[in-house]
C-alpha cells in the first residue's frame, strides 16, 4: 500500500512509525496485517466502557489474540476499593470475553506506570521482540501513550486503536 492509497484515519489507527516513515519518506509499499497478539487497553474512568467495546470487536474479530487491562486506583477512582483493571475485567467477562484471555495489570495509577506495569507484564509472560500489540485508548490520549511505548519499547509492532 502506498501513502497515496491510505486514508487519515488509518495512519492515525493503524500503522506504527516505522510504516509510515517508510511509506512517507522510502516510498517502501507493505502489505498490511494488522493482527496483534495482545490488545492493551488503558483505563480512565469516563472512557472505559468506549475503550473496552472496542477491544470486545477486535477480539471476536480476529484482529488481537488477548486482552491487556491495565489501571490501578488513580486519582479519580470513585470507590477508592476496586482497581480499574478488575472493573474492565468483570466487563469484558461479562461480555463473553473467556477469562483466560484477560491480563490483568492493577497497579498503575497513571499513563507512565500503565505503560511500564503492562510491559512488564507481557515480558514475564512472552517475549517483548516477538508480541505484537494494539493500544487502545481514546484519541487525545493515543499519542502520549505510543511516545511511551517507544521509551520503553523501542523495537515492538505496535497498532493503535482509538476509542
Amino acid at each position: 500500500m502506498n501513502l497515496s492509497e491510505t486514508n487519515y484515519k488509518d495512519i492515525l489507527l493503524k500503522y506504527n512509525k516505522e510504516t509510515i516513515e517508510n511509506m512517507v519518506f522510502l516510498k517502501k509499499m507493505f502489505v498490511e496485517d494488522t493482527k496483534s497478539d495482545i490488545g492493551l487497553v488503558f483505563g480512565g474512568i469516563s472512557m472505559i466502557p468506549y475503550r473496552l467495546e472496542e477491544a470486545i470487536r477486535l477480539y471476536k474479530e480476529g484482529l488481537i489474540k488477548k486482552i491487556l487491562v491495565t489501571g490501578g486506583i488513580g486519582r479519580l477512582n470513585v470507590d477508592r476499593i476496586t482497581p480499574e483493571a478488575i472493573k474492565m475485567q468483570y466487563y469484558l467477562v461479562n461480555h463473553d470475553i473467556p477469562v483466560n484471555d484477560i491480563i490483568i495489570e492493577r497497579e498503575a495509577k497513571n499513563s507512565y506506570e500503565n505503560v511500564k506495569y503492562s510491559l512488564n507484564l507481557i515480558e514475564e509472560k512472552y517475549s517483548l521482540k516477538n508480541t505484537r500489540i494494539s493500544l487502545i485508548t481514546s484519541d487525545f490520549h493515543m499519542k502520549r501513550c505510543m511516545l511511551m511505548m517507544a521509551q520503553f519499547f523501542r523495537f515492538c509492532n505496535l497498532y493503535a486503536t482509538k476509542r
